[in-house]
C-alpha cells in the first residue's frame, strides 16, 4: 500500500478519480477483478462524468460495497 490513510470502499471512487487528476485523464473505461471491482463501481457512482464504461469481473455487488436496490436489506 502507497499511503498511510486508511482503505474503505467509499474512499476508492475518490482515489480512482484522484489517480486520473493525477495522469490528465480527463475519463477512461475501467476494469476490476474481484475486491478490485469495487475501485470501478465506487468511481462511476462517486464521478460518473470519469468513467465512460466499466467492467467488473467476479465481484461482489451486495455487503460491503454498499450497492443495493432500494428498500431491499
Amino acid at each position: 500500500m502507497d499511503t498511510d490513510l486508511p482503505m474503505s470502499f467509499m474512499t476508492l471512487g475518490n482515489d480512482v478519480a484522484a489517480l486520473l487528476d493525477h495522469s490528465a485523464i480527463a475519463n477512461a473505461d475501467l476494469v476490476g477483478f474481484s475486491f478490485g471491482g469495487a475501485s470501478p463501481m465506487r468511481a462511476a457512482i462517486q464521478h460518473p462524468d470519469r468513467v465512460r464504461r466499466f467492467v467488473v469481473i467476479s465481484t461482489r455487488i451486495r455487503g460491503p460495497l454498499g450497492i443495493r436496490k432500494r428498500g431491499r436489506a
